[in-house]
């Protein structure tokens, strides 16, 4: 689905949620099971790592959006076959289609 201008003008673009809250998005991890959340609390399996559910969620869907966006620029007849890399690492604000913004007192 490709971008679409939303009320304020801000490009939004939907990324499907399945099992975002239940995949751990710690680096090179990923590992995906019903038994890493419990409640607001997220706490992976398989390497241990522990945060806010909900935090946890958002940076997966964060990552999951960077890579339709990368698959998109690989695909493209103008950008060739080279990949563009994905790296997202939020410990606050907000990341979009544009760039980055923190929240006051980041």
């Amino acid at each position: 689905m490709a971008g679409e201008e939303g009320e304020h003008g801000i490009e939004t673009e939907q990324v499907g949620p399945e099992y975002t809250s239940r995949r751990c998005s710690h680096a090179d991890c990923g590992f995906t099971h019903e038994d890493n959340r419990s409640g607001e609390r997220f706490e992976c399996c398989k390497c241990g790592y522990t945060v806010n559910a909900d935090y946890d969620a958002s940076k997966n869907v964060a990552l999951r959006y960077a890579r339709k966006r990368r698959h998109r620029l690989r695909s493209s007849p103008k950008t060739g076959s080279a990949d563009t890399p994905v790296d997202v690492r939020l410990n606050s604000g907000t990341l979009n289609g544009s760039g980055f913004s923190a929240a006051a007192g980041d």
